[in-house]
């Protein structure tokens, strides 16, 4: 608002447009404070925008604090299966409530593509959340699903289905190693499929209290083995 045109002060030299937009570098977003707009970070490459929104991922929410935009670790469990119809359709349902929340079909398809994708930046991120029923069941209730029990038969279903078996084990257990610096787990283990389909808890007791296990909607015929 200095009562100049903005094509004015780009030509003269008063306001820098190094994205080349027609828009004064200082009127545009510059969310990590480096002096140039956040799109022509994108662009250079100098930041990620694997969400695609125009925000480069090191502004976007970490809720865990491990230096990754929530996008991309990807909680696979909930995101990769279920779209916000589960928590919302028919009712209320806790046990499906996590953060980041279950969006869109179109946004899980977009997941699906991800972590199938091969692309080393993706990498698996349960946050699996073992709440008692008793803080889901709540007016205002833990976010979080306990999926530690049967993540690997869920992920086997899911690349299955996009014919991606074989980066599954790179998703599961190589990328997040590779990306934080730190060897691979040299312990295995074995998924087989069988015509019997595998069984889960639906709860399960720890002391006095009840844990409700994330059910995908879905027989799972993965098992699991030690190797």
């Amino acid at each position: 608002a200095n009562a100049v045109f903005d094509d004015v002060d780009i030509a003269s030299g008063d306001s820098l447009d190094l994205d080349a937009n027609g828009v004064p570098d200082e009127c545009q977003p510059d969310c990590n404070g480096n002096g140039q707009p956040d799109t022509l970070d994108i662009a250079e490459g100098s930041s990620t925008d694997l969400w695609g929104n125009g925000i480069p991922d090191e502004c976007e929410p970490d809720c865990d604090g491990d230096g990754q935009s929530d996008y991309n670790q990807i909680q696979v469990d909930m995101d990769l299966d279920l779209n916000r119809n589960a928590i919302l359709a028919g009712g209320i349902r806790p046990h499906y409530y996590c953060l980041p929340v279950a969006k869109r079909e179109s946004h899980r398809l977009a997941l699906r593509e991800a972590a199938t994708s091969g692309e080393g930046r993706f990498f698996l991120g349960t946050d699996s959340a073992p709440h008692p029923d008793r803080a889901k069941l709540q007016p205002c209730g833990c976010a979080g699903c306990f999926t530690a029990p049967n993540t690997m038969s869920i992920l086997a279903h899911v690349f299955e289905e996009e014919d991606a078996l074989d980066r599954l084990e790179a998703f599961a257990s190589l990328n997040g190693a590779a990306f934080y610096g730190l060897p691979a787990n040299e312990d295995r283990i074995r998924l087989v499929k069988r015509d019997v389909p595998a069984r889960y808890p639906a709860t399960i007791t720890a002391g006095k209290e009840t844990v409700t296990v994330f059910d995908p909607f879905f027989t799972l015929f993965w098992h699991l083995e030690d190797s």
